[in-house]
């Protein structure tokens, strides 16, 4: 089941059912849901946060239907991304307001403060009120209306005696008037294009703009520019999340492939746009119509080692027929599958670990919806066949609902399994979600059926086939 991660555009285009195309995909999609695992994010529910109509609710019980409760999020205190259980109805009603409101008045306490934070409050306001600026307003270069016009915004230039506070509260309010007026931002872009970017750094297929952010006057690399500009002295390396979000957003202030700033299309919107992307990569597949955030994520994508694919709606239209069947997928299929595969595939040379021959197949080819890669384990005695999913990133490991799907493909096409354990209901599961993967084994002939993680593949989970002979090639 290929793990698709869809743009809100293209949520609620399948939802109208207007367009031609977007028709194809419905009908595709009665054939295919099943075998496909669909995701979604915060972001989607970020998109609907200015929407004050009751409308957003119908489109969160039709992204639903697609999605179910497989929930993309990242943990700011584990600093890691997994899968939660949450409908989008559900991370609405627990995030429907916009995050920049803490920003206003910030060092007011407020009635919901531990008294520790009301007091850490005061503290700071009171310290940085009692540190002026000195002359730092006084010696800005004022020469340039554009910048001119930032300076005014970021600097309390009209006070006779500014203290830091004074900054401090005058850069949150421009914090918010950014998000709020397009015409602030694109001057703030532009004033850094000129500045620095000047045409240097590009997406051209054949201009690494990593590199090329040396050749200004930055000179450093960009990935080393973006790490330097967030990291906070004394607490270790910057958060992944942190880097990514930061590395996509400054493609648009550095003015590397800008996006049209409107009044529909605002900052917050382009801030979404990123956080779509950084969850997209723990896909395979992200599906959107965007031509700018198509060549900023396969940038950045390209940049960090993604290897999720991004593509149009027409090209996953195209896709879908192509990576599935359309007949039953029984025992004898299975077994045919399965021994053209290791018949006609070439291999990887060996490698030898605790003196067991270890050998990759070349090919990847889809079993149980889910495993596409195949690795022969031979100790001479007998031959351990490791069917897994061979894009390794962090969530390589199937979610509980896809582990439910892949032990019902399993059911379907090996029969009962020797513990009688039957289906995995992961919604009547109390566990967490961290806890271990889901295990089912089954014994046909002289054969051994597994489905558990396996050491040799770094714990991966992976349908393990056993033969008491060693098979050769």
């Amino acid at each position: 089941m290929p793990r698709i991660y869809l743009d809100t555009n293209v949520f609620s285009k399948l939802k109208s059912d207007k367009e031609a195309r977007f028709q194809v995909l419905n009908e595709l999609l009665k054939t295919y849901q099943k075998k496909i695992s669909f995701y979604f994010s915060i972001a989607h529910i970020r998109d609907k946060w200015k929407d004050k109509t009751d409308f957003k609710f119908d489109d969160f019980k039709h992204m639903e239907t697609l999605v179910g409760d497989n929930y993309l999020a990242y943990d700011p205190i584990e600093k890691n991304t997994s899968f939660y259980l949450a409908t989008p109805l559900m991370v609405f009603e627990d995030n429907s307001e916009d995050d920049l409101s803490i920003l206003e008045n910030f060092f007011e306490p407020k009635d919901g403060d531990d008294p520790m934070i009301k007091i850490l409050k005061s503290t700071i306001k009171n310290m940085l009120t009692t540190m002026p600026l000195n002359d730092i307003v006084g010696s800005m270069d004022t020469g340039h209306e554009g910048q001119r016009k930032i300076i005014a915004e970021l600097f309390p230039m009209d006070k006779d005696n500014p203290t830091f506070f004074d900054m401090v509260k005058t850069m949150s309010e421009f914090t918010l008037k950014i998000f709020a007026d397009s015409n602030l931002y694109k001057d703030l872009r532009n004033m850094i294009y000129t500045g620095v970017n000047n045409g240097k750094m590009t997406l051209d297929e054949n201009l690494d703009f990593n590199e090329a952010l040396k050749e200004t006057i930055i000179q450093k690399s960009y990935l080393e520019f973006v790490s330097e500009s967030i990291k906070v002295r004394g607490q270790g390396e910057v958060p992944y999340y942190d880097l990514y979000l930061m590395a996509y957003n400054m493609l648009d202030i550095f003015g590397i492939k800008k996006d049209k700033i409107t009044a529909k299309n605002s900052l917050v919107n382009l801030h979404n746009d990123g956080m779509h992307t950084f969850f997209a990569q723990y896909c395979d597949y992200y599906v959107t119509d965007d031509a700018t955030t198509t060549l900023k994520c396969q940038a950045l994508y390209k940049l960090f080692g993604i290897e999720t694919k991004v593509i149009s709606v027409d090209a996953f239209i195209r896709l879908l027929p192509e990576i599935f069947s359309d007949f039953d997928e029984d025992r004898e299929w299975f077994s045919r599958k399965l021994i053209f595969d290791l018949q006609n595939s070439s291999y990887r040379a060996p490698e030898f670990l605790d003196n067991k021959s270890v050998q990759r197949m070349e090919k990847h080819c889809m079993y149980l919806d889910f495993f596409d890669a195949i690795v022969k384990i031979d100790d001479g005695s007998r031959t351990e066949l490791v069917i897994f999913k061979g894009y390794s990133h962090q969530l390589s490991n199937p979610s509980w609902s896809e582990q439910a799907q892949i032990i019902d493909r399993a059911l379907a096409i090996f029969g009962g399994d020797i513990d009688s354990k039957g289906r995995f209901e992961y919604k009547d599961h109390n566990r967490n979600l961290s806890d271990e993967l889901v295990s089912r084994k089954w014994e046909q002939g002289n054969l051994t059926f597994e489905l558990r993680p396996y050491e040799m593949i770094n714990n991966n989970y992976a349908l393990i086939i056993t033969f008491p002979q060693s098979i050769g090639e």
